[in-house]
C-alpha cells in the first residue's frame, strides 16, 4: 500500500482492512497462513482511529469478515491438533481462543459506526469518523440498504438489539419511500428523505445491493417481510426497468436461471474483447463508458454446474495473471483497453475474486 495515497487509504481506515477481509479466503486457498493472520488481527488491529470511513465498506469488509471469522473459530474443536486438521494446516493451530476477540472487534467497529444513524430520518450517513463520530458538513448520501445482514447477525450473537434495529429501520426507510411502481431512486437525503435522483431507478451501483440484501436477509433471518420486499422489487424491475427486447428478463416459477445465463453471455463477450469487464459498458454503442476494472468477482460466480463456466474462470484467471499481478499484489486496472494499472488493490480482489475463481 502506498502510504501517501491518503484519499484511498482513509476510507478503509488505518486498520489492516485487506488482512481482515481476507480472513475467510485463507482457509480455502492458504490454510497454513490462517493462524498467523488471525493472531495478527486479534493482537494488532485497533479501530480507535481518527479517520473518516465509508460505513457500507467498513461493514461489509470488516464487520462481516470478523463475524465470519468468529463463527469459523467458534466451530473448531478445542484441541489445537484437531483445529489444524479441521483447517487443513500442516501443523496444530491454536486459534479457537481468538474467537471472542473477533466478536469484540466486530462489536467495537459497529459501535463506532452507529453515530451515522443519528439523522432526522434514521437513514445513516455514508461516512463517519471512527473516533469522533459525525463530521460537520458531511454529505447527505446514505448507505441505508446494505447493512442489515451484518448488523442483524451481530445483534443475534451479542444480544445487543441496537444494531439490527437501526439497520432494519434504515432498510425499511428506503422501501417506504419507493415509488407507486415499487421502484427505488438512486441516492437519498438523510436530512429529509427526498430522493436525490428521483427519476433514476435500476439495478446499478448505488442501489444494487439493496435487492441483494433483501433476499439474503430473508434467507438468513427466515424473515418473510424481507422476502416480500424482494419479490415486489424484483417484479417492479422486470416490469419497468428491463430492456424492451427482454434480453435480461427472467420468468417467475422457473428454477433454471435463463435470464442470468443470457446476461452472462453478454458479459462473456465483453470480457473476451477487453480481457476484463469495464465498470460501465454501453450496449447501444457497444463501447466502453467507464474503463476501469477493480477486480470485481461477480462475473465468475456460477450456480448451474455447467463446465462451460470452468472455462470462463480459466480465462479470467489467465487474464488476471497477465494484466493485474504485480510484485506486491494485484492491481486494479484503470483502463481495460490500455491495460493501465492503478496504484491500488481492492481487498475484495483477495477476499472474493480469487476465492470465487478457485
Amino acid at each position: 500500500m502506498d502510504v501517501n495515497n491518503v484519499g484511498v487509504n482513509d476510507i478503509h481506515a488505518n486498520a489492516s482492512i485487506t488482512l481482515i477481509d481476507t480472513l475467510s479466503t485463507l482457509p480455502t486457498l492458504y490454510p497454513d497462513a490462517f493462524p498467523e493472520a488471525v493472531r495478527r488481527v486479534a493482537e494488532e488491529v485497533s479501530f480507535d482511529q481518527d479517520v473518516k470511513v465509508q460505513v457500507f465498506e467498513m461493514t461489509i469488509r470488516a464487520v462481516g469478515a470478523l463475524l465470519s471469522t468468529y463463527q469459523t473459530l467458534s466451530g473448531l474443536p478445542d484441541d489445537p491438533v484437531e483445529q489444524g486438521r479441521a483447517l487443513g494446516t500442516k501443523h496444530p493451530a491454536d486459534v479457537k481462543r481468538y474467537a471472542p476477540r473477533m466478536l469484540d472487534l466486530a462489536t467495537d467497529l459497529a459501535t463506532r459506526l452507529l453515530p451515522a444513524f443519528d439523522t432526522p430520518t434514521g437513514l445513516p450517513y455514508a461516512r463517519v469518523n471512527l473516533r469522533t463520530g459525525l463530521l460537520e458538513g458531511e454529505t447527505l448520501e446514505t448507505c441505508a440498504g446494505s447493512l442489515v445482514l451484518e448488523f442483524a447477525l451481530l445483534s443475534r450473537l451479542t444480544g445487543d438489539k441496537r444494531f439490527e434495529s437501526l439497520a432494519h429501520r434504515a432498510f425499511m426507510g428506503l422501501w417506504n419511500r419507493r415509488s407507486d411502481e415499487d421502484l427505488l431512486g438512486n441516492g437519498i437525503s438523510v436530512a429529509n428523505g427526498q430522493w436525490l435522483a428521483p427519476l433514476v431507478s435500476g439495478v446499478q451501483a448505488g442501489i444494487d445491493s439493496y435487492f441483494e440484501y433483501a433476499l439474503k436477509a430473508a434467507i438468513m433471518l427466515d424473515d418473510a417481510q424481507y422476502m416480500d420486499i424482494f419479490y415486489d422489487a424484483y417484479a417492479a424491475i422486470q416490469t419497468h426497468v428491463r430492456s424492451d427486447d427482454g434480453f435480461f428478463s427472467a420468468k417467475y416459477g422457473t428454477r433454471f436461471p435463463v435470464s442470468a445465463i443470457k446476461a452472462h453471455l453478454v458479459f462473456w463477450n465483453v470480457w473476451q474483447k477487453f480481457s476484463a469487464l469495464p465498470e460501465a459498458w454501453d450496449p447501444s454503442s457497444r463501447g466502453v463508458a467507464w474503463g476501469g476494472w477493480p477486480g470485481r468477482p461477480e462475473f465468475i460466480e456460477q450456480a448451474t454446474g455447467d463446465d462451460f463456466y470452468l472455462k470462463v474462470g480459466e480465462r479470467v484467471l489467465e487474464d488476471i495473471t497477465r494484466r493485474a499481478v504485480t510484485s506486491c499484489g494485484l492491481a486494479s486496472l484503470g483502463n481495460v483497453e490500455t491495460g493501465k494499472q492503478e496504484n491500488r488493490m481492492e481487498s475484495f480482489f483477495l477476499s472474493e475474486t480469487l476465492k470465487t475463481g478457485r
